[in-house]
């Protein structure tokens, strides 16, 4: 499914963000958990699938750290 997918993207996303001094340690888990918990679940994805879930969660991670537009907005 697009899940691993969706929670590797996102956890780079935040480990990125937390690198950078945007956000705390214990705000990684919780955007990981926030964007898992948004993304849609396709059971069988094709490879255009699984990029296009890793972006959009990329996306939703850098959203809830600067506040600019709601979590998984799409692409």
């Amino acid at each position: 499914g697009t899940l691993p997918a969706v929670m590797n993207a996102a956890n780079e996303a935040a480990v990125a963000a937390f690198l950078d001094e945007r956000i705390g340690f214990p705000d990684i888990w919780r955007l990981v958990e926030r964007v898992m918990g948004e993304a849609p679940f396709i059971a069988q994805p094709d490879l255009d699938e699984l990029i296009a879930e890793d972006q959009k969660a990329r996306l939703a991670v850098e959203n809830l750290v600067t506040g600019e537009k709601p979590a998984l907005t799409p692409l």
